[in-house]
């Protein structure tokens, strides 16, 4: 088919094509009448001074201390840092938010009853889809939203990317509940942080009390000033982690929250509904007259058999 005949294949059949597009526009758009906006919060971290200043307090001179590192004195250890990179959606973070603030009545507050104080199956055809597909593939039936879950739920939910060329990096949460995207990146940090800085602490208190029983036992005076050096350090480090200052990770730029929802986007569905309405138009009009010349082709070769 060349070029002439397509386009008159296509004059033919506009009233079809733009009836496609006429109901792939209206199906988009009963789709997000349907959609509830999201609103995307986002905030900036980087490695804390304190942290940085422990770091450097728990580093090891070496020569006569290199006996220690089998004892987590070893330089080149993890930072603190990327230990909230690590755990800001780990379950124990989620199990903390969720005792201190109840995350998952507030996250899955749709499946949640304030009256009844109790988890609600969600109802709907939706619901009633997965619960089907869930039956079908022998999966277990629907059960309230656990610790596990909203782990799952922060790691989905909080992105993170790094700024280029320096040790930043941004957090984004979205969210039916612009409040909410924004309380939960400022509790992420602050209960991340806090963990840290616990196990920061009992780290460095065992360290201390290690050094502590390694002096009672060494009575080499090099080794003995080596170890009372690292015995303030450690307790230094200690000071560092009370100091009620952010341990591993600082808010460089204070969370806020987008005003306008950034999801779904009307614009860009209502292109694709369009365009996709325009395909399928262009496919039927097309196979009706693949159809139409075919069933032609027959009917005359039928007349000149004489059939």
């Amino acid at each position: 088919m060349n070029l002439g005949a397509a386009l008159r294949v296509v004059w033919q059949g506009k009233l079809i094509i733009l009836l496609c597009v006429l109901v792939a526009l209206g199906g988009t758009y009963a789709w997000l009448k349907r959609q509830t906006p999201e609103y995307t919060a986002r905030m900036v971290v980087g490695p804390a001074a304190s942290e940085l200043m422990s770091s450097g307090a728990r580093s090891t001179r070496g020569g006569p201390l290199s006996f220690l590192g089998a004892n987590g004195f070893g330089a080149g250890a993890v930072t603190e840092f990327e230990r909230f990179m690590e755990l800001k959606a780990s379950a124990e973070l989620a199990e903390r938010l969720q005792s201190k603030r109840r995350v998952l009545q507030r996250v899955f507050v749709d499946m949640w009853d304030p009256e009844g104080r109790r988890w609600i199956r969600p109802d709907g055809l939706v619901a009633a889809s997965k619960m089907a597909l869930r039956e079908s593939l022998r999966l277990p039936p629907w059960t309230p939203p656990s610790i596990e879950v909203l782990a799952e739920y922060l790691q989905e939910e909080i992105k993170q990317s790094h700024e280029r060329g320096s040790s930043l990096w941004v957090l984004k949460c979205s969210n039916h509940d612009p409040t909410l995207a924004k309380q939960l990146l400022t509790w992420v940090h602050a209960e991340t942080d806090v963990m840290i800085r616990e196990r920061a602490m009992l780290r460095a208190s065992e360290q201390i009390k290690y050094l502590e029983g390694k002096l009672m036992t060494i009575s080499v005076k090099e080794h003995r000033d080596a170890l009372v050096d690292l015995l303030s350090q450690q307790e230094r480090v200690l000071m560092v982690i009370g100091s009620g200052l952010p341990y591993a990770a600082e808010i460089i730029e204070a969370p806020t929250v987008s005003e306008v929802p950034t999801w779904p986007w009307p614009i860009r569905a209502l292109a694709i509904g369009g365009l996709a309405g325009l395909v399928i138009g262009f496919f039927i009009v097309f196979l009706w007259s693949g159809m139409r010349q075919g069933g032609t082709a027959a009917l005359g070769d039928d007349e000149a058999t004489g059939t």
